[in-house]
């Protein structure tokens, strides 16, 4: 039956009636609560869902913007996880902004490769970090900038004056002492400060700090 160009649709589920136009009447019953109109997840539009959908985009899909670093280098998805419910048995929910990680950056996309990480995990393990060797230890350049706590504009300033990467890493930091050379409030209460020759100026300076200065 037409009713103002609309057909009367009986779901052979549920017997709900409803009224479609003719060009959506293969559309699904909304009130069906039957089996095979069910849902298969409910996840489509969660965060996990897009992490899935945007990792096989990157290996298969030779238009997105991110191929040439992951398809086009050979980077591929297991034939497991073409299965979005596969992919969230193997990993489950992601915990806050946790992303998915390869723990080997030539190694496919697998449960035995992947990991949740943050983006801090994630910044160290590109395939581009420089790795620097310090004693036993192996970390990157920003990883051992917060191990020394060190400046990174301090540190490539000293590498570019000449200095080694591990010289500059590990050599002493002398933040703030130009300050009290110039004229800091702590220089200024050294005795002997106002003195107009060099030698009491050195003498003064190795009261304040406790080192040793030569006058240059």
């Amino acid at each position: 039956m037409y009713r103002d160009n609309y057909v009367s649709l009986t779901c052979p589920a549920c017997g709900a009636e409803r009224f479609e136009r003719p060009s959506r009447a293969a559309r699904r019953c909304k009130s069906c609560t039957g089996p095979e109109n069910a849902r298969k997840h409910g996840l489509s539009y969660s965060r996990v869902y897009r992490i899935w959908s945007h990792m096989k985009a990157r290996c298969e899909n030779s238009s997105h913007r991110a191929y040439p670093s992951y398809g086009g280098r050979g980077i591929t998805v297991c034939d497991r996880w073409f299965s979005f419910e596969d992919f969230l048995q193997d990993m489950g929910q992601p915990q806050g902004r946790l992303s998915i990680d390869r723990i080997d950056n030539d190694g496919p996309y697998s449960p035995e490769n992947c990991r949740w990480a943050t983006y801090v995990e994630q910044n160290n393990n590109k395939r581009g970090n420089r790795l620097i060797c310090i004693g036993r230890e192996t970390k990157t350049f920003t990883q051992w900038l917060r191990f020394f706590n060190m400046n990174e504009s301090t540190v490539r300033h000293r590498m570019k004056v000449g200095m080694s990467e591990q010289e500059a890493l590990t050599a002493p930091n002398h933040r703030g002492r130009r300050r009290d050379l110039v004229g800091g409030r702590r220089l200024r209460e050294a005795k002997g400060y106002r003195a107009r020759t060099g030698e009491r100026k050195r003498r003064a300076l190795e009261a304040l700090t406790g080192c040793r200065v030569e006058v240059i």
